[in-house]
């Protein structure tokens, strides 16, 4: 394989130790070669704006297909993957983010009925409710771990969105964090895969009982609208359905997590950003699409070659991973003025935070109205708290950095 000497190659299966050298590295990487190698997990980077988009737009042979089955035969067998891993073989090649044409248009087309603003709107209450819930709470301590407190309230949005009763937040919350775990991982093992299809088939229960539950019953939230179009398209099926509810679950929480931490992280330690990202609440969205970008919260994007081609010189075998690296082409200089600064009325507009075209997030207007909700007022609240680690305890996830905890000194507390 073609391999970078002169530069360091972020291992990325050991992210945690990376840590905030990620950036700095991926922006040298990019300014040296736009595609390389990474021995770690055994994949090509594609670093430059330019290339990140053709991946995107389909300019490049790629498949969504998260994990080749090749790959997975290594791990377990394929004649025993189905009592293995029976929800992974059969639900995870269903979910939108892994879905190719005609199957990923027809899924899409679904789901986006379910987004539309309308729906989002409907439920800012309740998810002030839950903010103000949080606040409270937090109120009556000295210190806290901000990750749990934000994902406390990242989970009940969208348990609340879909439409899970609260008694099952506990246990929902649980199955949300082993699937999470899973997938952001930067490779996989047996039992890793075999701990993740457990918690897949619990949270299929769950849904499958909800469903049975609104054809009986139906409401207005999310999974009752869901349902009803499933049954009267005809176009996406009952199973499909549930395999995009098992996607949303973890999906629908943890990059939000991570994006509210890092971006309390950033606005603590950058008062000037802070004025610029709570001057106008009408500029709010965009402020939080470009925060977004700045804290690089979106790693990479993974995807499968489909046949063998060539990309700056760079011979990309068919059934290679690569990885459209969000984090690197969000700081190209070939594509921003000013790559390294917060600035959301040039950037925000551009940046593959939301993924691009056909691959656009379903759940943005959910993850900044969320956002948008909880960060200023936590801000607001604890303006002058303090971050007890002496360095951020960043997660080994790879798909959406994390932290795996933020120990804060809840100082500063306004009335």
């Amino acid at each position: 394989m073609n391999t970078i000497t002169t530069l360091s190659v972020p291992d990325f299966t050991r992210l945690d130790d990376v840590g905030e050298n990620l950036i700095p590295l991926l922006n040298a990487l990019r300014e040296q070669e736009p595609v390389v190698w990474n021995e770690s997990v055994q994949a090509w980077m594609l670093l430059r704006y330019e290339d990140v988009l053709a991946g995107y737009e389909g300019k490049l042979p790629l498949s969504n297909r998260a994990i080749a089955p090749d790959r997975l035969e290594v791990l377990i067998p394929k004649e025993e993957q189905q009592q293995r891993i029976p929800n992974i073989v059969s639900h995870v090649p269903k979910w939108v983010v892994n879905s190719d044409p005609p199957d990923h248009s027809r899924i899409r087309n679904l789901m986006l009925r379910g987004f539309k603003p309308r729906n989002i709107e409907a439920i800012r209450p309740a998810v002030q409710k839950i903010v103000a819930d949080m606040l409270a709470k937090m109120e009556q301590k000295t210190a806290c771990d901000l990750v749990e407190e934000v994902r406390e309230v990242t989970v009940r949005t969208i348990m609340h969105f879909i439409g899970i009763p609260e008694e099952e937040f506990d246990r929902a919350k649980f199955l949300s964090d082993e699937i999470t775990d899973s997938f952001t991982r930067p490779y996989f093992t047996a039992q890793t895969l075999e701990r993740t299809d457990a918690a897949l088939e619990e949270s299929r229960k769950i849904f499958v009982r909800e469903i049975a539950r609104r054809r009986a019953q139906p409401g207005d939230d999310f999974l009752s609208q869901m349902v009803a179009l499933v049954d009267e398209s005809g176009t996406v099926s009952e199973e499909e359905l549930v395999a995009q509810l098992l996607l949303m679950l973890p999906a629908g929480h943890d990059s939000t997590t991570n994006t509210i931490v890092f971006g309390f992280v950033t606005l603590l330690r950058n008062p000037e950003i802070r004025e610029r990202f709570l001057q106008s609440s009408e500029t709010l969205s965009q402020n939080v699409a470009e925060l977004m970008r700045y804290v690089a919260m979106s790693s990479v994007s993974n995807r499968i070659a489909t046949q063998d081609f060539e990309l700056h010189g760079k011979q990309i075998k068919r059934g290679d991973m690569v990885l459209l690296v969000i984090a690197s082409a969000n700081r190209d200089p070939r594509c921003y003025d000013n790559p390294e600064a917060f600035d959301p009325a040039a950037n925000s507009k551009t940046s593959f935070v939301f993924g691009n075209g056909m691959h656009h997030c379903l759940g943005h207007l959910l993850a900044k109205m969320e956002i948008g909700e909880l960060l200023p007022a936590l801000m607001r609240r604890f303006p002058n708290a303090v971050i007890e680690d002496e360095e951020l305890a960043y997660s080994s996830a790879l798909s959406f950095r994390g932290l795996d905890r933020l120990r804060v000194r809840l100082h500063g507390r306004t009335e």
